[in-house]
C-alpha cells in the first residue's frame, strides 16, 4: 500500500512537472514565433519600399529616356537623310 501511494505521488509529480514544462515551452514557442513574424514583417516592409523606389526610378528613367529617344530618333533621321542626299549628289 505504501509503495502504491509512493508510486501515485511520483506519477503526480511527473504529471505536474510535464504540464509545467509543456506550458513553459508553449510560451517560449509563442514568443519566438511572434518575434519571427515581427522581424519578417519588417523585412517585407523594407523590400516593398525598395521595390517601390526602384519602380519609381525606372518609371522616371523611362519618361526621361522616352523624350530623349524621340530627340535622338529625329537626329538619326536627319543624319540618314543627309547621308542619303550626299550619296545622291555623288552619283
Amino acid at each position: 500500500m505504501y509503495q502504491h501511494q509512493q508510486s501515485h505521488l511520483h506519477n503526480d509529480i511527473f504529471d505536474k512537472l510535464i504540464n509545467l514544462l509543456t506550458t513553459k515551452m508553449e510560451k517560449i514557442i509563442e514568443e519566438t514565433t511572434k518575434r519571427l513574424f515581427e522581424s519578417l514583417q519588417q523585412k517585407i516592409k523594407k523590400i516593398e519600399q525598395t521595390v517601390s523606389s526602384v519602380e519609381t526610378l525606372i518609371n522616371d528613367d523611362i519618361i526621361s529616356s522616352s523624350s530623349s529617344f524621340s530627340d535622338s530618333d529625329e537626329d538619326i533621321e536627319i543624319v540618314n537623310n543627309n547621308n542619303h542626299r550626299t550619296k545622291e549628289t555623288k552619283w
